[in-house]
């Protein structure tokens, strides 16, 4: 349902609850004035406003963020050995990513995402 509003009449609506929640928490024999009003909802704008921004930055930082593990880490993690990872990079089971320009040995890198998704919920009777 959020979908079908637009970003301003989210903000509205916003802006709305919060003086509703202002007048009561003040006094429902209080006037508020339009001036009071219009105070109020420019603080509310600019706090609306900090708080979209940090959740647009917030998600820009998670998307471009990538850990990537050496062998040995990713052996660890997994707590296998390093033939193990070999083994299952050679299978197609986890992807190994080669560092651009290395030749003189492979370095190769492993996703971070790519090898915890190697974990998979499992029920008992799998185990038998």
């Amino acid at each position: 349902m959020v979908g079908t509003f637009s970003s301003s009449k989210i903000k509205r609506i916003f802006i709305f609850q919060m003086l509703i929640i202002k007048i009561n928490i003040m006094s429902t024999f209080q006037v508020v004035t339009p001036n009071d009003l219009s105070v109020a909802t420019k603080s509310l704008e600019s706090k609306f406003q900090e708080l979209m921004d940090i959740v647009v930055k917030e998600k820009s930082t998670k998307s471009n963020e990538e850990t990537f593990l050496t062998k040995e880490e990713t052996s660890k993690l997994l707590r296998c050995s390093i033939p193990t990872v070999n083994r299952r990079v050679s299978q197609g089971i986890l992807t190994a990513y080669k560092i651009k320009g290395d030749t003189v040995k492979t370095a190769v890198r492993f996703k971070k995402s790519d090898v915890l998704n190697l974990f998979t919920p499992s029920s008992y009777d799998t185990l038998k």
